[in-house]
C-alpha cells in the first residue's frame, strides 16, 4: 500500500498468500473514511474471517481457513459514526484509540500533549468511533493510542544498569 497511491490490492489474494505462509492473525491500520458505511470492502474482509483462501485467490483451498482480521477504527476524529473501512466489516475486530496514561512532561513525537494522556477512559480525539452507520457498535476494543513508549536499546559494555546507548538509531 502507498499513502499517496492507493494501489487497489487484490484483498483475496493478499490474505490467501498470508494464510498459505502460516499467518493466522492479520493486524490492519489502512482504510477508508466512509462515514460508517458498510460498504464491498467491509464485505470483502468479512468473507475473508470465515475462508482467507477463497476460490479465485491466488491459493486457493478447499473448506475454510479461518483468519482473525483486526483493522483500525481509523483517525477521523472524535465525532459519531466514523469508523473506516474495512473496519465497519461484521466479522472483523476494529481497535480504537484511548489515552494512554503517561506524562511526558511535554508533546509525544506525535503533537499529543500530556493532557491528551491523563485517562485511559477517554478516547484519543482523533480516533474514530461508531456506531456504524447501521447501528452496530464499533470498536469493539480500545487500547492506548497516545503517549506510547517502548524500549531503548541499552549500553552492552558493564556496567550494564538500563543506560540508553546515545548511538542508537533505533535499528536494533
Amino acid at each position: 500500500f502507498d499513502p499517496n497511491t492507493y494501489t487497489n490490492p487484490n484483498f483475496p489474494s493478499l490474505m490467501s498468500q498470508a494464510y498459505n505462509n502460516n499467518a493466522r492473525i492479520s493486524t490492519n491500520s489502512w482504510g477508508a473514511n466512509v462515514a460508517g458505511a458498510y460498504n464491498t470492502s467491509a464485505q470483502a474482509y468479512d468473507a475473508l474471517v470465515r475462508d482467507a483462501q477463497p476460490t479465485g485467490s491466488t491459493v486457493p483451498a478447499v473448506g475454510n481457513q479461518e483468519m482473525v482480521i483486526v483493522f483500525a477504527a481509523g483517525n477521523a476524529g472524535s465525532g459519531a459514526t466514523t469508523v473506516g473501512s474495512p473496519a465497519t466489516g461484521k466479522n472483523v475486530i476494529t481497535v480504537g484509540a484511548s489515552e494512554n496514561v503517561q506524562a511526558f512532561g511535554g508533546s509525544d513525537g506525535c503533537g499529543e500533549e500530556d493532557t491528551l494522556a491523563d485517562n485511559a477512559n477517554d478516547m484519543a480525539p482523533f480516533s474514530s468511533r461508531g456506531p456504524c452507520a447501521d447501528g452496530r457498535k464499533k470498536p469493539e476494543i480500545s487500547a492506548p493510542g497516545t503517549h506510547v513508549s517502548g524500549g531503548v536499546a541499552q549500553i552492552a559494555a558493564p556496567p550494564v544498569n538500563g543506560t540508553h546507548n546515545a548511538c542508537s538509531n533505533g535499528s536494533g
